[in-house]
C-alpha cells in the first residue's frame, strides 16, 4: 500500500480505537505472520502485488475479518467468515448422514 493511504488507514484506524500490530511489505510473509498474530482485523492494499490478497488471508484466518483497501484508498471490501452451527438433535445415523451430506 502507498506510504500516504498507508498512513490515512492508519490514522483512521487509531482514531476509532484501533491499534496496528504489524505491516508486512511481503506478500510471501503476510499470511505467515498475520497468522502467528491472529488479529481481529486485517487490513491488505490491494494493489497489483497484493492482488486477491484479502480473499486468501479471509479463507486462511476464519477467525480474522479482511479488510481489502484499494490503491489510492477510496474504495474497500470486507471479508467475514463466521462459523455456523446446525444443531443435529440425538446423534443416529439419520442425523450422521444429514451431517455428512452438508459438507
Amino acid at each position: 500500500m502507498p506510504r500516504l493511504t498507508r498512513a490515512l488507514v492508519r490514522g483512521l484506524v487509531e482514531k476509532v480505537g484501533g491499534r496496528v500490530v504489524a505491516e508486512v511489505d511481503d506478500r510471501g510473509s503476510a499470511l505467515e505472520r498475520v497468522h502467528d498474530l491472529a488479529p481481529a482485523l486485517v487490513i491488505v492494499g490491494e494493489e497489483a502485488a497484493f492482488a486477491g490478497a484479502s480473499a486468501e488471508l479471509a479463507r486462511a484466518l476464519a477467525s480474522s475479518r479482511v479488510l481489502g483497501v484499494t490503491e489510492a484508498g477510496r474504495c474497500g471490501e470486507l471479508w467475514e467468515i463466521e462459523p455456523h452451527l446446525t444443531p443435529l438433535g440425538d446423534l443416529g445415523e439419520a442425523s450422521l448422514r444429514r451431517a455428512l451430506e452438508v459438507t
